[in-house]
């Protein structure tokens, strides 16, 4: 490690792993919503036979407010850029606001 350097050993090849794996969480989630799929998820562009589920959406749209306003990224990792995270278990969607971001009510943006 150079002299000086605040990163700890290895972490630019963790941030290029979880950049990796948010990206492709993202790409295969927004097929999830914006395309037919079969009965475990698998998307494809047109409905046929297996693939009756969907589409949800016609597409994802931008995150209104918060640090990744503009971003329609969708994901199951919240990280910088990603507009939209879902968790896979139960498929609930939440913006990727933070939690400092709140509505006129008080309530947090990402709670709702």
């Amino acid at each position: 490690m150079p002299s000086g350097s605040d990163s700890p050993p290895g972490s630019s090849l963790v941030e290029l792993i979880i950049g990796v794996l948010v990206t492709v969480a993202a790409h295969r989630m927004d097929r999830q919503l914006t395309e037919y799929t079969d009965l475990v998820g698998n998307p494809q562009p047109q409905a046929d036979a297996t693939h009756v589920c969907g589409p949800y959406l016609n597409h994802i749209p931008p995150i209104p407010s918060g640090p990744n306003k503009g971003s329609n990224t969708i994901s199951d990792i919240p990280a910088a850029g990603v507009g939209w995270v879902c968790r896979q278990i139960d498929a609930h969607i939440r913006g990727n606001t933070g939690p400092t971001v709140i509505d006129s009510e008080g309530v947090v943006y990402m709670d709702y």
